[in-house]
């Protein structure tokens, strides 16, 4: 046995300062997936199997309502996660007589969301200004930390988009602007109202999620391009 804790940057590994979690339901199963044990988490996020009979074995982790598992298998197997997230089972492993094996742990995060709005930037300052229109029909590509895209959506008419039940980790949002549409100036003064894609890729800065972190700051200016002449 050993720990369940909240991971919360979702990195697969206790790090300083992550709680534990307690009522997570532990469950043992022998070689042929007969049930051996049950137990809860503490309040110190301890749970333990005493009394073995030697042989191989797997755990399953049922975390309390509102949480999923995290990343298996990463780093120190003695403070990484072990229960593979889409199932919550480790992979077995046989215990020896006599042998105490307390490296069987399990993080849990929970979901973080991101999203906010996409509007007209009539005076091209990068900023949200009063009076100015929301913009709808933009597309919006969520990425995760290695570029792979983990979510789309398209802006409403209210210029409204989200992305919700993430993990925690490192995302990127490209824009996709309406046809005749260009960017405006991005990360201009506050940024809970400023422009964030940078121009040329569409593409924001990394945006580091934590477990419940709702970021509603990722915004995108767009101008229709203007003409002189006579």
């Amino acid at each position: 046995g050993d720990f369940t804790w909240e991971d919360v940057n979702g990195n697969g590994q206790q790090n300083g300062g992550e709680p534990a979690l307690a009522d997570v339901v532990v469950t043992l199963y022998d070689a042929a997936s007969n049930v051996v044990g049950t137990t809860t988490s503490t309040m110190a996020g301890a749970y333990a199997f005493a009394d073995l009979v030697p042989g191989i074995y797997f755990v399953e982790f049922a975390p309390p309502s509102g949480y999923f598992g995290t990343l298996a298998n990463v780093g120190d197997d003695a403070t990484d996660s072990d229960a593979d997230p889409a199932t919550g089972r480790t992979a077995p492993f046989l215990l020896p007589s006599g042998q105490t094996d307390l490296t069987v742990d399990a993080g849990f995060g929970q979901p973080a969301s991101l999203g906010d709005y996409t509007w007209v930037d009539s005076d091209f300052n990068g900023q949200q200004d009063v009076g100015e229109p929301a913009l709808a029909n933009v597309g919006v590509a969520l990425y995760d930390e290695a570029f792979n895209v983990v979510g789309v959506a398209t802006s409403s008419a209210a210029g409204a988009y989200a992305f919700a039940n993430l993990p925690p980790g490192t995302y990127f949002v490209g824009f996709t602007p309406p046809a005749g549409y260009q960017f405006t100036t991005a990360n201009v003064g506050n940024d809970a109202t400023d422009s964030d894609p940078d121009p040329l890729t569409g593409l924001t800065a990394a945006i580091v999620l934590a477990g419940g972190d709702n970021d509603l700051t990722v915004d995108a200016g767009f101008v229709l391009p203007a003409s002189v002449g006579d």
